[in-house]
């Protein structure tokens, strides 16, 4: 069966998208320095303090970047061992990616909420005017919020790699 121009174009940005995944980082292709020893000695320690209660105050506890090491890497990745900074650079894209995951999971349990409350309002005895009145506002007052609820928000983080051309 012959793809679609639609069909054949998502799978060239799906190709082109994993090899950007595994192309060299081009900010790093020359012989950087050591990241722990930068981590270590940066005048900013606010900085890694702040990320470190951070992380501890949802339990996750940081490693230490001081090191030039990452005993996590594995050669079958297909990445080049990078010590501090290459885990560095796994950690914030492993929390991006846990983070998305998270906050879709709370999203759908709060439009869950939302939904069911609407229902109850929607299945109540109504023949109270006052009563009647109150829930049409609630009602109105959750719509709004699950609208709110299904936009996207964007943050924005500071490039870690610049791969591709």
């Amino acid at each position: 069966m012959a793809r679609t121009r639609a069909e054949i174009q998502k799978a060239y940005r799906a190709r082109l998208r994993k090899e950007a995944k595994t192309a060299p980082d081009q900010a790093t292709s020359y012989k950087p320095g050591a990241f722990s020893t930068f981590y270590d000695e940066q005048p900013l320690a606010g900085e890694t303090s702040f990320i470190t209660e951070t992380l501890d105050s949802v339990g996750i506890n940081m490693p230490d970047l001081s090191r030039d090491e990452d005993p996590e890497w594995r050669e079958d990745w297909g990445t080049e061992y990078r010590g501090s900074l290459g885990r560095a650079e796994r950690m914030v894209d492993a929390l991006i990616d846990s983070a998305k995951a998270l906050a879709g999971l709370i999203n759908q349990f709060k439009l869950q909420e939302i939904a069911k409350e609407i229902a109850r309002l929607e299945e109540a005895d109504l023949s109270d005017p006052q009563a009647k009145k109150q829930a049409l506002r609630d009602i109105v007052r959750l719509r709004g919020i699950e609208a709110r609820l299904s936009k996207e928000t964007r943050h924005a983080f500071a490039p870690t790699t610049v791969k591709g051309e």
